[in-house]
């Protein structure tokens, strides 16, 4: 349980992408990393800051 007291660390799987793989889509190497969880934000903070539909970035295969 985290607390004000506590520090949250999500750096799980930082620094893991696999860059040439035959895969689609983002992929990591291990079986524990919060990718999702940072792309779920990542997706959110686009979407809030995008003035229109048209200005929501494109993600797909990609992260920042």
């Amino acid at each position: 349980m985290v607390t004000r007291y506590q520090d949250l660390y999500v750096g799980l799987g930082m620094n893991t992408r696999i860059e040439n793989s035959e895969l689609p889509g983002n992929v990591f190497k291990g079986q524990l990393n919060e990718c999702n969880s940072r792309a779920f934000y990542q997706r959110w903070k686009d979407l809030l800051q995008s003035p229109t539909w048209a200005d929501v970035p494109d993600r797909n295969g990609t992260m920042r």
